[in-house]
């Protein structure tokens, strides 16, 4: 929300009028990619690149990156591949896991009947599986709304890392690059420490935030990006 809001007013100041946001729920991938490509929404954000997903959508640049990791009850022992052999791991079917637990563990049971993280949460309480393999980002946010203390995240390197950025359709580059320049703006606002932006990234990822994330990471990351691209002109900004 924080960042389609920013997508909102670079619309607004390039358009010289108002433009509004109407949110539409959807909670997978598919379902978001679905909805763009019948021109029913114009733009999901917080959604992992992929090469096929960009075969039918175009990608913002990444805002941020998460990676693949499993999330058990403490104490499973389940941080390598090869403690996975045999354990039942809760997939959500349109996951980017499901590919990478079968490359690094084919012999894990993989059980897709869950739709939601907190469906497989609930199986994983109940002892029907033994771990939740996701979006470390996701997961780490999930527990938190129920009993973190009972849970654990691992490894502490990600099976498979990933960009998050947002998806438009695909062949608009007047909307991409509005897009894009938000992103970057918010990206460069952060390093420039300017205080409205990073109280709304602190909320996410500071000290006290849903998942804490060292400040001199996430401004290495931001810094890469910018400069990846181009700096914004203050001025031109304003």
């Amino acid at each position: 929300m924080d960042v389609l809001e920013r997508i909102r007013k670079r619309l607004e100041t390039r358009l010289g009028r108002p433009v509004t946001l109407q949110m539409v729920e959807a909670n997978q991938p598919g379902e978001k990619i679905n909805l763009i490509r019948s021109g029913e929404i114009d733009i999901a954000c917080s959604t992992a690149f992929t090469w096929e997903r960009a075969k039918v959508v175009d990608f913002s640049i990444s805002y941020s990156i998460s990676g693949i990791r499993i999330l058990a009850k403490k104490g499973s022992n389940l941080s390598t591949p090869q403690s996975l052999i045999g354990k039942r791991i809760a997939l959500i079917p349109t996951s980017a896991a499901v590919d990478v637990i079968k490359l690094v563990q084919p012999q894990a049971t993989i059980v897709t009947t869950y739709s939601t993280v907190e469906e497989a949460i609930e199986a994983l309480k109940t002892g029907k599986i033994e771990a939740i393999a996701g979006d470390s980002i996701s997961l780490a946010g999930t527990i938190l709304r129920d009993n973190p203390k009972i849970y654990e995240i691992v490894p502490e390197e990600a099976l498979a890392n990933f960009g998050i950025a947002c998806m438009v359709p695909e062949n608009n580059s007047t909307f991409l690059d509005d897009v894009n320049y938000a992103i970057v703006k918010m990206m460069q606002d952060y390093i420039t420490n300017d205080t409205a932006t990073v109280s709304q990234i602190d909320r996410w990822f500071g000290s006290q935030g849903m998942v804490p994330i060292p400040p001199e990471l996430l401004k290495g990351f931001f810094a890469f990006k910018v400069i990846e691209h181009a700096q914004i002109n203050p001025q031109e900004a304003k």
